[in-house]
């Protein structure tokens, strides 16, 4: 009777290692950081001067949807900061220098479907598309001098916010450390729907940017 119990327990307990075994991580979260090209031009000359470039941070949510599908929503922030000098003229008062420097500070509420085209135990390869959610705050400094008065004037404009604001197509990979740590990459190609509320940024608008991050993640 001992015996026949000791068999009995010794099964049960079978499928329950099998299932443990068999289990896969469904969701992940992590932290990117990487760099942004506001205005994507494909000249090196124009794509990577000094006010072209931001340095953007995000953290991020997936969720994988059977073994090639992911849904990703992450929120993304970057901060660029703007200079410029001109010569102003006050009709009462006369002409003057004024120097401007603008922040323009913008947060993104992305959402992507990934398809993960290779799969494998260590590593995986997926193109991911979506689109996103935009808030724009610009803080603006002016100071104005002339041979008789300086004057500063500060401004804080917020945006309405900006629904589908951009497009995104990309590549990601994943790289696992272990079952549960990922190193996490991305390289974004984004249309932008609406035009940047830049001041500062004449000139140098157009439709297109991109950008590159690095990041690690853990699942669960």
């Amino acid at each position: 009777m001992k015996k026949n119990m000791l068999i009995i327990l010794t099964l049960s307990f079978i499928p329950v290692t099998i299932v443990s075994h068999a289990q896969k991580y469904t969701w992940s979260v992590g932290y990117r950081s990487g760099i942004e090209l506001l205005n994507l031009n494909l000249n090196s000359k124009k794509d990577f001067k000094e006010n072209n470039a931001a340095w953007v941070n995000e953290i991020y949510a997936t969720r994988m949807i059977g073994k090639h599908f992911e849904v990703e929503g992450n929120l993304r922030y970057w901060q660029k900061k703007y200079h410029n000098t001109s010569i102003y003229f006050d009709e009462p008062i006369g002409s003057g220098m004024s120097e401007s420097t603008q922040y323009v500070n913008n947060l993104y509420l992305q959402l992507h479907l990934k398809y993960h085209f290779i799969n494998r135990e260590r590593y995986s390869f997926y193109v991911l598309g979506g689109t996103s959610v935009r808030r724009t705050i610009d803080k603006l400094k002016e100071q104005r001098t002339n041979s008789t008065t300086d004057q500063t004037y500060s401004n804080i404009y917020i945006e309405p916010l900006s629904i589908f604001s951009t497009l995104s197509a990309g590549l990601g990979l994943n790289y696992n450390i272990n079952k549960r740590i990922l190193i996490s990459g991305t390289a974004i190609l984004n249309y932008k729907t609406d035009q940047a509320m830049s001041m500062l940024n004449q000139g140098n608008y157009n439709n297109c940017s991109g950008n590159i991050l690095l990041g690690i993640g853990y699942r669960f």
